[in-house]
């Protein structure tokens, strides 16, 4: 997995971060929650993966937690 690609999971989850509702914004999208990187231009991801359309793991922390628990994760994992 290249940096690119990393960097494009993280742009990602801002912008399902963005486009959500306040609730979500604040306690996240779940601890199942997944995230479409289907448009990835990343070859090694595309042949290795069945299913880019709903991926679990977004592999920088602090987007991850962003994406999965919200501003209120994001402060308890700061703290």
């Amino acid at each position: 997995m290249s940096t690119s690609h990393r960097i494009y999971e993280a742009q990602r989850a801002v912008q399902e971060f963005k486009k959500s509702n306040v609730y979500v914004k604040f306690f996240g999208h779940g601890f199942g929650a997944t995230i479409d990187l289907s448009e990835t231009n990343d070859v090694a991801v595309t042949n290795s993966n069945v299913n880019l359309s709903s991926v679990r793991h977004i592999h920088i922390g602090p987007m991850a937690v962003l994406f999965r628990y919200g501003l209120l994760g994001i402060l308890v994992y700061f703290i």
